[in-house]
């Protein structure tokens, strides 16, 4: 009996698509970084995750806490982010500068869910 063997990028994207909203393996892509000097920038790699995730609506109906969970907290994502509030309904902005731009998202939540993503370049 042959085993087919799935490259592992392949199988955790199936696996993310088959019903999990953000796999394992993205949770990590997204928080990649790079350290140049006392600068800490977020990765080609990292943005193209968070662009992926948001386009395709993973975080839909989570809580603050589950997006937190999958992000980690914006300060210690590289050092553009600053500290979040910790009221539950405020939002959570995340910026991912790669040394050349990038982009900010910010999480906005309503009635414990989360309502809306807004997006803005940084270049």
């Amino acid at each position: 009996m042959k085993r087919l063997l799935l490259p592992s990028v392949l199988f955790v994207t199936f696996l993310s698509l088959a019903g999990d909203p953000v796999s394992t393996f993205e949770s990590k892509v997204v928080r990649e970084t790079r350290v140049d000097g006392d600068t800490v920038f977020s990765t080609h790699d990292a943005l193209a995750a968070i662009h992926r995730l948001v386009d395709r609506d993973a975080f839909a109906g989570m809580s603050r806490n589950e997006v937190l969970r999958i992000l980690g907290n914006p300060e210690d994502l590289n050092s553009f982010n600053q500290a979040h509030e910790q009221d539950d309904a405020a939002s959570l902005t995340y910026r991912f500068d790669h040394g050349l731009g990038g982009w900010e998202f910010t999480f906005h939540f309503a009635d414990g869910k989360l309502s809306s993503i807004s997006k803005r370049s940084l270049d």
